[in-house]
């Protein structure tokens, strides 16, 4: 293991000793297998649970982590671009769900998604969270290159319509953070 990881795992140690965190998903793991004990390692709590998608030759990877006396889990539907845990909020008593993302990086792949959380949201019918990388922007200003691919913002677009998702502005860095940033953010 190098010094990026072991540091990125001690910021993720601070962060959950610092706060209340009832859920937690971390993108692009690229970690083939996740334990227990690595998890208890990040998040020094007896009731935390986790499910996780496997990273591929060390890309992507998806793993999803709650506290279970906060957030129940009741069920859990994994698939290669999200981790889905359904279960009941404590605190609010209410059935909901929390849906890392992390999609593909093909037009095709993402649309797969797309239908894939429609079919969640109908299954389950219930309040959805939905975070993550999606590796799609619905406007062009969104992305670092000015690029904007006309059929998956349309896709994007058509998928956040049809789940009456809102979309929530980025706050603090626009892009992807860096290992750059600092333990007391």
């Amino acid at each position: 293991m190098d010094w990026v990881c072991l540091l990125r795992e001690y910021q993720l140690e601070i962060l959950f000793g610092k706060n209340d965190i009832e859920v937690c998903f971390l993108l692009e793991t690229k970690r083939a297998m996740c334990c227990d004990g690595f998890i208890r390692m990040l998040w020094n709590n007896l009731s935390v649970k986790w499910s996780a998608v496997n990273s591929f030759n060390k890309f992507g990877g998806i793993l999803a982590m709650w506290d279970d006396s906060k957030f129940m889990v009741q069920s859990i539907d994994c698939g290669g671009q999200c981790v889905a845990p359904f279960g009941l909020h404590v605190e609010k008593q209410f059935n909901c769900a929390a849906i890392g993302v992390f999609a593909g990086t093909t037009v095709h792949e993402r649309s797969e998604l797309w239908d894939d959380l429609l079919i969640l949201q109908a299954a389950f019918a219930t309040p959805m969270l939905i975070v993550g990388d999606f590796n799609e922007t619905l406007h062009q200003y969104e992305r670092n290159s000015g690029f904007l691919n006309a059929i998956g913002s349309a896709d994007f677009k058509c998928f956040i319509s049809s789940c009456n998702l809102l979309e929530y502005s980025l706050s603090g860095h626009q892009y992807t953070r860096s290992i750059s940033w600092h333990l007391n953010e």
